[in-house]
């Protein structure tokens, strides 16, 4: 063992502080590079699913790729952006990394809210959950007039039915139950005179249903001539009553056609004169107290009488419409 062997070395007093600052190297160089991982672990929960119609796509055989977003797409989409707090010492930067983000994830009571979502989704969950378009409500609309018309059409017609079943209302009848010629003569080979006594029946043949007769125009014609007319008051009747009107009809000088007035020659002569009779009636049915409705009516009957001056009633066929 030699004597310089033997001389006691020197302690370098600068070795611990030369190892400490290059820790602290290797600690700043780890941060570094451990940083853009933290970053993008961070990222992840806020990405979301690119949309298939918004990027183009490439395809090769069964399997789509899609293109990331350029930076102005992601402005577009207004993805979350980090902003990262440096406080502390070096130490303590890996837990003071926290995203700073422009909207929070939806609570369970905020779900279903606009306010709860980014902005992207925000407009198209507006879009969809905005009400109906002009479109929709018209239709909708004409669909409810559709209906509403076909309810009422439907209570009327169970109305009428029940209506018709409870009272089965029939029409009022003209009846001819006599008629006389008194006298007829022709003046001047064309112009009829006469003198005609008829009495008309008029009947109700409905059980539950009163009749109101407010305006009877009786008429008398030989062989399409009106030769005359007579009017009578209105009157009312109860349900199966009848009432007889009798008529006096006049003819004064009217004229006939050549064919008609050799016709009433020879039926005054010898047959009797074939006549028609014909009514028009404004009739009001009374169902109850509280339903009521209008109708006219049509009276049609032709009649045969003898010759003067005992000329009577030899055949009546009548009939009545609506």
């Amino acid at each position: 063992m030699s004597l310089q062997d033997s001389k006691p070395r020197k302690i370098d007093r600068k070795r611990p502080s030369r190892q400490i600052d290059d820790q602290e190297d290797n600690l700043q160089s780890m941060q570094q590079q451990q940083l853009p991982r933290q970053r993008q672990s961070q990222l992840e929960p806020y990405s979301r699913p690119i949309r298939k119609d918004r990027f183009p796509s490439s395809q090769t055989g069964d399997q789509q790729h899609y293109l990331e977003p350029t930076q102005q797409q992601r402005q577009r989409m207004q993805l979350p952006t980090l902003q990262i707090s440096m406080q502390g010492d070096d130490d303590q930067q890996d837990n003071n990394l926290q995203p700073m983000q422009q909207w929070q994830q939806p609570t369970q009571r905020e779900r279903g809210s606009s306010h709860a979502q980014p902005p992207y989704e925000a407009r198209r969950w507006q879009h969809k959950n905005s009400g109906l378009s002009p479109k929709d409500l018209a239709v909708w609309f004409v669909g409810a007039c559709c209906a509403l018309m076909w309810t009422i059409v439907i209570l009327g017609g169970v109305v009428v039915l029940i209506v018709y079943l409870v009272f089965r209302p029939k029409s009022p009848l003209l009846d001819i139950q006599s008629a006389t010629l008194n006298a007829a003569y022709l003046d001047t080979g064309t112009l009829l005179n006469a003198d005609i006594t008829i009495l008309a029946n008029f009947s109700n043949p409905n059980r539950k249903v009163h009749v109101a007769f407010s305006y009877v125009q009786v008429d008398l014609y030989f062989m399409d001539t009106m030769i005359a007319t007579q009017a009578v008051e209105p009157f009312a009747e109860r349900p199966g009553e009848s009432a007889l009107k009798s008529l006096h009809v006049i003819a004064s000088e009217v004229p006939l056609p050549r064919k008609a007035a050799e016709e009433w020659q020879r039926g005054t002569s010898e047959e009797g004169v074939a006549l028609e009779v014909t009514g028009r009636f404004r009739t009001r049915s009374d169902l109850g107290k509280w339903l009521h409705f209008t109708y006219w009516l049509y009276g049609h009957c032709t009649i045969v009488i003898g010759a003067p001056p005992t000329g009577v009633l030899l055949s009546s066929r009548c009939r009545t419409k609506r």
